[in-house]
């Protein structure tokens, strides 16, 4: 996930999003590129495998 404000790029990471109402996706929790190079197995405790696989290819961790 990009977070952009002013047209720019300000920080990149993984996000877990939860349906509201089925009408609209709310930010549960952010990991942003710096955290998961620091603790790269944090995002295990909340995404399954493969899509810490996916994350870390295209964070490229």
């Amino acid at each position: 996930m990009r977070v952009c404000a002013g047209g720019r790029e300000i920080e990149e990471g993984a996000a877990v999003a939860a349906a509201i109402d089925g009408k609209h996706f709310e930010i549960v929790r952010f990991f942003s590129k710096g955290m998961l190079l620091d603790v790269p197995r944090r995002m295990e405790k909340f995404f399954p495998q493969s899509a810490c696989d996916a994350i870390k290819r295209k964070l490229r961790l």
